[in-house]
């Protein structure tokens, strides 16, 4: 687990800020929720790993029923 990581999840549970992480720890929580556990960190990266392959796939959808590949949808929004 990154520190990225740890932003990251606690972004996709739902806190957008309240919170300080040093390294990998939260060390300031400023929630009226209870701080998350390493285990609800642990979900909210699969969160963000689910999240993140759903897009891939449905870029994928897309791009294939334009029938270009992402070089060609890259060269039109560029």
């Amino acid at each position: 687990m990154t520190h990225d990581d740890v932003l990251s999840a606690l972004h996709a549970l739902g806190y957008p800020g309240g919170w300080v992480v040093t390294g990998t720890e939260i060390t300031v929580w400023e929630n009226s929720d209870p701080k998350p556990t390493d285990d609800d960190i642990k979900k909210g990266i699969k969160l963000v790993a689910k999240a993140a392959a759903d897009k891939a796939i449905a870029k994928a959808a897309l791009l294939d029923r334009l029938g270009i590949t992402a070089d060609e949808a890259a060269l039109l929004l560029g």
